[in-house]
């Protein structure tokens, strides 16, 4: 659910608008081609982060996995907000020139401060 949140934000923040008010048709526009822009940016990302033994998707799911209680209610927000975060600090890391790296720091991060039931 995060990662559909993150990578489809922009189509969902003008669906969420056009409630409120109408929008036009170039705001669908807009919103449709940051959207592909998006994709394809974390689609980079995933390739600038991974290598043989730790792919990009793996740290997401640790990073999930480190955010779980046990507690659903307690999950749905401390496992989005976690993988949000991530996602979006991911797509700076993935312009370092030690990507793949400095994003295993990130997962080792959020593994260190993972969540005890």
């Amino acid at each position: 659910m995060a990662i559909f949140l993150v990578r489809m934000s922009p189509i969902i923040g003008v669906a969420l608008a056009s409630w409120a008010h109408e929008v036009d048709q170039g705001s669908w526009v807009v919103a449709f081609l940051a959207t592909l822009l998006l994709q394809i940016w974390f689609y980079w990302t995933s390739k600038r982060c991974s290598n043989e033994q730790f792919g990009y998707t793996k740290g997401l799911f640790l990073i999930g996995a480190a955010m779980s209680t046990g507690w659903s209610y307690l999950d749905l927000v401390f496992v989005t907000v976690a993988l949000v975060v991530a996602q979006i600090v991911s797509l700076f890391i993935g312009l370092m020139p030690s990507a793949p790296a400095t994003y295993c720091r990130l997962v080792h991060l959020f593994y260190r401060h993972r969540m005890e039931q």
